[in-house]
């Protein structure tokens, strides 16, 4: 993932100055705050320099990768960058497209709620079904008549949530 940082000064007066960056590269959200102090005094404003104008304010002006807008908390961008770590960007985007909430503990959230990854939700039914023995009491020649898609359909209306990605894949998440 990367972002561009912004010199709000400079965009306000018509420059556009910025510089694009992989926060990983800075370790933590104070590593990163400190290179962001770093660009900001790089400015070539002459009034800057003679000490009649303050270039503090910045912004970040462009994502490649979850948007988080222009002036997010450093912190949420490093608990994204662990999730995806820990999952995949698919699945942390897949999340917060459904729970807009980067902040602490985001991996630990997704972790609680996270079902996995299927081709559709009757596989995930399938599955769900298979794992769990749902079946099991049910005789044999009756089984076959179970229906997965019904039962996925249904438990998307209340105790799961589908996010499905193209033809062939869909991200299963517990309501919590």
């Amino acid at each position: 993932m990367q972002i561009a940082i912004t010199d709000r000064a400079d965009y306000n007066e018509g420059t556009l100055r910025f510089e694009w960056v992989d926060p990983a590269d800075h370790g933590d959200a104070d590593g990163l705050l400190e290179y962001i102090e770093a660009f900001m005094a790089k400015t070539t404003c002459k009034e800057f320099k003679a000490g009649l104008c303050a270039h503090e304010e910045w912004f970040i002006s462009d994502y490649d990768g979850h948007n988080f807008g222009e002036n997010p908390d450093l912190e949420e961008i490093f608990e994204y960058l662990q999730a995806v770590e820990d999952y995949s960007e698919e699945v942390v985007d897949a999340y917060l497209d459904w729970i807009d909430d980067s902040s602490s503990g985001l991996s630990a959230r997704i972790g609680d709620s996270y079902a996995g990854t299927y081709g559709s939700p009757t596989e995930w039914a399938q599955d769900y079904i298979d794992n769990t023995g749902a079946l099991e009491s049910m005789p044999e020649n009756l089984r076959y008549y179970f229906d997965y898609e019904a039962y996925a359909r249904d438990a998307g209306m209340s105790d799961m949530y589908f996010v499905e990605l193209g033809h062939d894949k869909t991200i299963a998440f517990h309501n919590c």
